[in-house]
């Protein structure tokens, strides 16, 4: 993907993610790198203000019992590998139950859904699948799943990563019926008036009903925020968190559009504006280079007169290039404690423009909690606390470049019924070819 390091974007058509030069990926991951001991998962915790301790979490106001990152537990992880060497490419998640069993989906590179069964124990590899179904006429560059087990379909959201700078390309919300043999039906897809895809790729959550009915939103949420190519063009995205309330597009025909005064938006990073991080990054990408596609990373520090430099004044990093929740949100509303909680994937130490596409000196993620009442006081909301997740990778993705899900936790689903998060990354188990799922216990 070629951009200029001015912000705006060449017109050289991009790396789809079914176009990723194979060997410069495999060549830049290395093996049995970094793997973090179960206890030191998280890091730090300490008050925000203009003189927050970079080594600790960053905390604001919150109201009433909301999640903290104490109440999650790495307990394990499993390997997936599901689509042979092809993993490498895999993204996103949901579950359901299938007579009793637990059951998750994720979607191969050339959007075939696979549905898979965990191994018997903490450390072994599936390789294996259960079903699996075609839904590529749904999905793009980057797409969001969500199962919706009352309903019995499969919630999706897409859209392109570069297309056309002068292109207006509208929200793409679709729901599907999942048959036996592999049988897909029922397809409908909506968009939403005056928000793009870009804007709305990440997935789908259930809004909880009292906040549908002290708020008077839809009983779902779109979402959630992150870089594409053609930053500041005609399809902006949202570098940052967005969730916006819909109503169920069961009530509207297939290609309907639904008017703004039927949806909310509850967050929102819009041009101008960028969400924040508890990392700092060495940000280039915002004119901190001078060096127009250059062949080798930086040296000296960014430009002083640079955008979006880290800190911001209160000592919060600003999310960068390449910086996306994917799929990595769930709204957990549990018995004691609630939280729209969110996963970001981010460019770690320095990150710059080189050869025509982004690249990070590594790869970093973050847990972000929203307490839910905080959501309705704007589309700036920042969230209620900010921490970096430590996770067991088994390899090391140090030289990964460009702005795909590969290397990146990618997808994240709550089990209520275990209280369980479960988030996925792909191909950071084992080795190159294998994704890792890590599972967590959630005290909610």
């Amino acid at each position: 993907m070629k951009k200029s390091v001015n912000g705006s974007d060449a017109s050289q058509q991009p790396k789809s993610p079914a176009g990723i030069d194979r060997r410069k990926f495999l060549a830049g991951l290395a093996l049995g790198a970094g793997v973090a001991p179960m206890a030191s998962l998280f890091r730090g915790q300490v008050t925000a203000g203009p003189a927050a301790n970079a080594a600790a979490d960053l905390c604001y106001s919150t109201a009433g019992p909301t999640l903290t990152p104490q109440d999650f537990n790495l307990v394990g992880f499993y390997d997936v590998r599901t689509d042979g060497n092809d993993s490498s490419y895999c993204r996103c998640l949901s579950h359901r139950y299938v007579n009793g069993q637990l059951r998750f989906l994720t979607l191969t590179n050339s959007g075939v859904l696979h549905e898979f069964v965990p191994p018997g124990a903490f450390g072994q590899v599936t390789t294996t699948t259960t079903a699996t179904w075609n839904i590529s006429a749904v999905c793009n560059d980057f797409t969001g799943i969500w199962w919706e087990e009352a309903k019995q379909r499969l919630w999706v959201t897409s859209s392109v990563d570069y297309g056309d700078g002068s292109v207006f390309y509208p929200t793409r919300i679709s729901t599907v019926t999942l048959g036996a043999g592999g049988a897909v039906s029922n397809i409908k897809t909506v968009s939403l008036q005056g928000i793009n895809s870009k804007r709305v790729y990440g997935g789908v959550v259930p809004v909880p009903a009292w906040f549908q009915g002290q708020y008077g939103v839809g009983p779902y949420a779109v979402g959630f925020g992150g870089y594409t190519s053609l930053l500041l063009q005609t399809s902006p995205p949202s570098l940052g968190p967005e969730l916006i309330c819909i109503p169920d597009i069961a009530n509207y025909s297939d290609g309907a559009q639904i008017p703004s005064s039927a949806f909310r938006v509850l967050l929102d990073a819009a041009p101008g504006t960028r969400g924040v991080r508890r990392t700092l990054p060495i940000n280039y990408f915002d004119g901190g280079d001078p060096r127009p596609n250059p062949s080798s990373p930086p040296t000296v520090p960014p430009l002083t007169s640079a955008n979006w430099l880290s800190p911001a004044a209160d000592g919060v990093g600003w999310m960068v290039w390449g910086d996306s929740y994917y799929n990595n949100a769930v709204w957990i509303n549990g018995p004691n404690k609630q939280g729209f909680v969110a996963i970001a994937a981010l460019g770690k130490g320095k990150v710059w423009y080189q050869e025509s596409t982004l690249h990070f000196d590594d790869r970093q993620y973050e847990l972000h909690i929203w307490d839910a009442a905080s959501l309705t006081r704007g589309p700036a909301t920042r969230p209620t606390s900010m921490t970096e997740l430590i996770v067991p990778r088994g390899i090391n993705p140090l030289t990964w470049d460009g702005d795909v899900t590969s290397a990146n936790i990618s997808g994240v689903t709550f089990d209520s019924t275990t209280s369980r998060l479960y988030a996925v990354g792909f191909p950071l188990g084992s080795d190159v070819y294998t994704g890792r799922l890590y599972v967590y216990s959630v005290n909610s």
